[in-house]
């Protein structure tokens, strides 16, 4: 249960960060 919490969060803080890093690169990639 534990291993399995600390999955969850690494995920979480994962997407946390590709969030910004998307809305950062997109823009870029769109022109």
């Amino acid at each position: 249960m534990e291993g399995s919490y600390m999955t969850l969060v690494a995920n979480g803080a994962r997407f946390a960060i590709a969030i910004p890093n998307f809305a950062l690169v997109a823009p870029t990639v769109a022109k």
